[in-house]
């Protein structure tokens, strides 16, 4: 099977100004699949959801995107075009799975808008890493009935009750307490996985930049966005802003393990206004994964805490933060905040040290 052969071009007359997105844009071929470059994927399907997808949506923010202008961008982007349905479900998702995994092997940057948060579990099985870790956006913990086969609602479920899927670390970020469950909160915590709450979130945005930094993958439900921001018919009253979305994206972009990102869709009724704000947050992920800085050498600093001395360790030239541990003779990095550091100085143990030695201890 060609699996090129669901993907559909971007059909595209529109002249765009000169130096934008648009006017160096060239389109993929199959044949040129490189190291290190950036893939923009659309998806108009409707699996695992009842919703259908209007195309629309897909052609008003690339075009929007296009319309904007690089900023000293040395990464090559790619258009993919749009992945169509078919009338085969079974081979729609061998096509997805397998470029997934050629732009994994050839350590290419998967962008992709569309589908529900079901594909991000496809994503996730084809992450070419031995232990995976993974960060989502959405007002809901979709940890529905893991029996049922993946859908938008259950691929959480799924992704972290079964050891073969190696998952070992998922955070999720803006979840909203009226439309969860309290049993949902239990059962991440009792796996010692992580949930901010959008209370917590919009606090302070930088929580987010340590647990995005040693993850792979970047799953964000649209419907998190309050509906000021991003109309549709699965969006409330509260929810992130547009600054916040696309400052959680520069984070993302910053981290070096990143290598993929799902914008999902998961609606039947998203209004093409809606397209500018796509565009500016997949701008955002482009534009710190072309400014991303080594961290390089590292200062140590010690901390005595009753019987233990925590070691944090601080980038001279990225100015990032890190826990060091010690896991079975082998010396691990925790990434954590300046104030972990500060808080563990007056006598309180950082969080994420403590989540860390509950999963290993």
């Amino acid at each position: 099977m060609n699996i090129f052969e669901f993907l559909e071009p971007n059909a595209d007359d529109f002249i765009y100004e000169e130096s934008s997105i648009g006017r160096g844009f060239v389109n993929f071929n199959p044949s040129e699949i490189q190291h290190g470059s950036i893939y923009i994927l659309g998806v108009q399907n409707h699996f695992g959801t009842e919703y259908e997808f209007s195309k629309s949506i897909l052609v008003e923010w690339w075009r929007s995107f296009k319309k904007l202008y690089p900023n000293n961008w040395k990464r090559p982007i790619w258009d993919l075009g749009v992945l169509i349905e078919g009338e085969d479900t079974s081979q729609f998702l061998y096509a997805f799975d397998e470029i997934v995994s050629s732009i994994q092997k050839n350590k290419g940057i998967l962008i992709l808008v569309g589908g529900t948060q079901a594909l991000s579990f496809h994503i996730f099985k084809g992450l070419e890493k031995k232990f995976k870790s993974v960060c989502s956006v959405d007002k809901k913990l979709d940890l529905e009935n893991p029996r049922e086969e993946v859908n938008a609602k259950n691929w959480v479920s799924h992704m972290i009750l079964k050891p073969e899927h190696r998952l070992l670390n998922y955070y999720n970020f803006g979840s909203q307490i009226p439309y969860n469950q309290i049993e949902n909160h239990d059962i991440l915590e009792q796996l010692n996985f992580q949930n901010i709450g959008l209370g917590k979130l919009i606090e302070n945005l930088k929580k987010v930049e340590p647990y995005l930094r040693d993850s792979h993958l970047l799953s964000v439900d649209m419907g998190a966005m309050s509906s000021a921001c991003f109309n549709s018919t699965q969006n409330t009253v509260n929810g992130l802003n547009a600054r916040e979305i696309c400052g959680m994206m520069r984070y993302a972009g910053l981290s070096m393990d990143l290598d993929a990102l799902h914008l999902s869709l998961a609606d039947d009724n998203i209004k093409p206004s809606n397209a500018e704000l796509l565009a500016e947050m997949v701008w955002y992920f482009i534009d710190a994964k072309n400014n991303m800085k080594k961290d390089g050498e590292v200062h140590r600093y010690r901390v005595q805490w009753e019987d233990e001395e925590l070691v944090f360790l601080k980038s001279n030239q990225s100015e990032r933060w890190w826990m060091e541990v010690q896991v079975d003779g082998t010396t691990q990095r925790i990434p954590c905040e300046e104030q972990d550091y500060r808080d563990c100085l007056k006598g309180e143990i950082p969080e994420k040290w403590s989540y860390f030695f509950k999963r290993f201890f």
